[in-house]
């Protein structure tokens, strides 16, 4: 597995299975390439097309892609043991999407891969907790476009991804840290001790 991180995008390059609600090949599906591909700020466009052309223009080879306005410079990429968290975050009109793609060195079965959606969205609304961000009156547990890309590319055979599972609580851990970090770079929040 490789991660590769420029400008415009980070792709991470292996022989995945994925669960995703990804803007393009979301689904039960296996990869070769996971893509977080940055758009413009008022973004308006096919992203099948827009994915269609940078794969093609790129060479890539069987992509699960997400896409956001957020800065690849402000990605946060956390490794814990067999877990890996790449995440691009923003709350503000111009990148309002939080994107979580988890590498997870094990062969989690469909209902572990389900099992760890609900905990990386679990985690994440505790990041956004913990920083405090508000939609209106309400503390804000997401944005309209957000995506949870689950590529598992282990071996060992996984039945179970709950929060008090290892592999569980590794996920939240690394979702949780992955989200405040991103949401800090890329919004320029400033947290107190």
């Amino acid at each position: 597995m490789r991660i590769e991180r420029k400008d415009g995008y980070i792709a991470v390059f292996g022989d995945f299975n994925v669960l995703s609600s990804a803007v393009f090949n979301g689904g039960c599906k296996s990869a070769k390439t996971i893509i977080n591909l940055n758009v413009p700020k008022n973004f308006d466009d096919d992203p099948e097309y827009v994915f269609e052309s940078f794969i093609r223009s790129n060479n890539f080879e069987s992509v699960v892609g997400v896409m956001t306005a957020a800065s690849m410079k402000n990605a946060s990429v956390v490794e814990e043991t067999d877990v890996i968290g790449i995440v691009t975050a923003g709350s503000t009109s111009s990148s309002q999407t939080i994107n979580i793609i988890l590498l997870i060195n094990k062969d989690l079965i469909e209902s572990a891969m389900v099992n760890a959606v609900i905990v990386a969205t679990e985690a994440k609304v505790s990041a956004l907790f913990d920083l405090g961000l508000k939609d209106g009156d309400e503390i804000m547990t997401g944005t309209p476009t957000d995506s949870v890309v689950i590529a598992c590319h282990g071996t060992e055979r996984v039945r179970y991804a709950g929060p008090v599972t290892d592999i569980g609580s590794r996920i939240y851990g690394v979702v949780r840290r992955c989200v405040k970090e991103a949401m800090i770079a890329q919004e320029g929040i400033h947290v107190m001790d």
